[in-house]
């Protein structure tokens, strides 16, 4: 969720909603000039590794992730049958998105 200079995280599960990006000087770990909630990152790839419904949606998947940040963990442990999986990833990183978490996987792409 994006408010002003801010960036929220928000389980869908739980309706929990924390601080995850920032520009103001906040967590000890930066990233392209954000100050970034590694804790809240923690906290949501255990709560996404422990889900066992489908679909799961993560909004968004990109250059964090392909750097071995925010949802890495999730998606790295992530195996072909475990159910439907809606990422949102910009139109630049689609292909480096799949080739590194999905390589052998079937999966669509939508355009908007």
């Amino acid at each position: 969720i994006h408010r002003g200079e801010e960036y929220f995280l928000r389980s869908l599960k739980s309706g929990r909603e924390e601080l995850l990006f920032t520009r103001n000087d906040v967590f000890p770990f930066y990233w392209r000039g954000w100050s970034i909630n590694q804790l809240a990152f923690d906290r949501a790839n255990q709560e996404l590794k422990g889900m066992k419904s489908s679909p799961i949606v993560l909004d968004e998947v990109g250059m964090l992730e392909l750097e071995g940040r925010g949802f890495f963990p999730f998606l790295e442990s992530l195996e072909s049958d475990e159910g439907e999986l809606i990422l949102s990833v910009r139109r630049e990183y689609v292909e480096r998105v799949r080739n590194r978490f999905f390589p052998s996987s079937p999966f669509s792409i939508i355009s908007i």
